[in-house]
């Protein structure tokens, strides 16, 4: 229910308690404590209401709230004077009334003795109201805690969840590196083989550049005092090195045979 219709009920209520207290001025008898009972009823009610009241005009906007402020102060005003109206009209009993009181011995229950069993069952009962709504609070003050340890709990497993993963990734992290390291050895490695051979085939072909021009030389320097010769055909290189007595195919077996494994 909202605010307004808090205060409808208890308008209505109010204009049922006051009807009641000018009829209670006039009745006698077990008509006269009905109408006691049933005003005491709903004056508990109206008590209810405005605690109602209370706790709804908390919820108000900003802009609504003194509104709803003035007339919550209002509506207890209204209920404090109907009170006083029921304890009034009580208290007043009819002359017929004080005769059969004064014949038959004041037989029928005082009405200042029901207005304090009244009072002090209202509070009483407002007593009651105000324990269950502390029990009330501390059980959502209760609740909020276990709810609040169950997330904690479900936070710290998904942060061990979270660690246990992190700690994998790292050790196959580590693994990669290790690996690069390995594989960048071996191309290391491998670089360093290449350029030896590169290194050790342009030597081997310095070297026999170097062979066949000191052979071409020999064959091609003149002798001092005789004629010059009839030129020649000019032999090939294995034939110069087959008449220096140099067998070729000896020669470049072993070389060709060093170069494919040094490939």
């Amino acid at each position: 229910m909202q605010f307004a219709d808090y205060v409808r009920d208890f308008n209505t209520l109010a204009n049922y308690i006051s009807e009641k207290a000018d009829a209670i001025a006039s009745k006698f008898g077990e008509e006269r404590l009905a109408l006691i009972t049933s005003s005491k009823k709903m004056l508990d009610d109206a008590g209810e209401l405005i605690q109602a009241m209370d706790l709804a005009v908390r919820e108000l906007p900003s802009a609504d709230r003194p509104n709803g402020q003035r007339t919550l102060e209002e509506s207890r005003s209204k209920l404090t004077q109907l009170k006083k109206r029921t304890n009034a009209a009580a208290a007043n009993l009819p002359d017929e009334a004080k005769m059969r009181q004064d014949l038959f011995g004041r037989m029928e229950a005082p009405a200042d003795v029901e207005l304090g069993v009244i009072d002090h069952r209202d509070q009483l009962m407002g007593n009651t109201r105000k324990l269950d709504q502390g029990t009330d609070i501390l059980k959502d003050v209760l609740q909020t805690g276990l709810e609040t340890e169950d997330v904690g709990a479900s936070t710290m497993g998904e942060l061990g969840r979270h660690r246990e993963t992190i700690l994998r990734a790292r050790d196959r992290s580590s693994h990669v590196q290790a690996n690069l390291n390995k594989s960048q050895g071996l191309l290391r490695g491998m670089l360093r083989r290449m350029m030896t051979n590169k290194i050790i085939t342009v030597l081997i072909i310095i070297g026999l550049l170097a062979l066949i021009g000191f052979v071409v030389y020999m064959l091609v320097k003149p002798s001092g005092g005789s004629p010059t010769p009839t030129p020649s055909p000019t032999p090939s290189a294995a034939a110069i090195l087959n008449s220096l007595g140099i067998d070729t195919t000896q020669f470049f077996k072993p070389l060709s045979a060093y170069i494919a494994k040094r490939a």
